[in-house]
């Protein structure tokens, strides 16, 4: 099953690998980094990436325009949110273009968690694209990261929930991530073993 949503900046595809099960396997037979290099973001992530060339086709194809890894970004790589720990940045934008994440896992059955695409309860609009930019004054999307998302970040009073794309194992979430302001809905889990578990890849449309 597929579908796409934010007119095409949001596609969503279940059952994406064929066998999820060995690609878990995989990821919990990896290296970790420890927590404290988790940079900004609650969670441990591999120290080696999974990555085929077969990837960046399927995801360019859902996408809908030609995708390629983004300079010094994770493109690859499992992470694993885990319930103690906290990161400093909740809502946040990317960037990069585009992201990819497969949910490697279920969440608890007494627990929902996923991906929420916010707006700003001070803003017009969710997409943040060059008009909105111009609107506001400010010169490109890390100024505006700087100036709207980053001070109120940890406070969901300032945010309104958009979509929220659920957990489920072998879900692909693709995302013009770089457009859309979005934060982790409650990891869960006390180990490798039972934490929120994703590939991540980010990228930006080839030139």
């Amino acid at each position: 099953m597929s579908k796409t949503m934010l007119g095409g900046d949001l596609i969503v595809v279940d059952d994406f690998y064929d066998d999820i099960e060995a690609v878990r396997s995989y990821a919990l037979s990896l290296e970790y980094d420890p927590p404290e290099m988790s940079g900004h973001y609650p969670g441990i992530q591999s120290t080696r990436p999974a990555v085929s060339p077969r990837l960046k086709d399927l995801f360019s194809e859902f996408a809908g325009v030609p995708l390629e890894p983004a300079d010094g970004a994770v493109y690859g790589n499992f992470r694993v949110g885990l319930e103690a720990q906290v990161g400093d940045v909740a809502v946040h934008l990317d960037h990069v273009e585009w992201s990819a994440i497969i949910y490697m896992n279920e969440a608890p059955m007494d627990q929902t968690s996923g991906l929420s695409i916010v707006r700003h309860v001070d803003l017009p609009r969710v997409k943040v694209d060059e008009a909105l930019l111009q609107e506001l004054n400010v010169a490109d999307r890390k100024e505006f990261d700087r100036t709207w998302v980053r001070p109120s970040s940890s406070d969901m009073s300032k945010w309104q929930r958009v979509e929220t794309i659920d957990v489920k194992a072998n879900r692909l979430v693709l995302l013009r991530s770089g457009n859309y302001c979005h934060v982790v809905e409650n990891v869960f889990g006390t180990d490798l073993e039972s934490g929120r578990m994703t590939h991540s890849f980010f990228m930006d449309e080839a030139q």
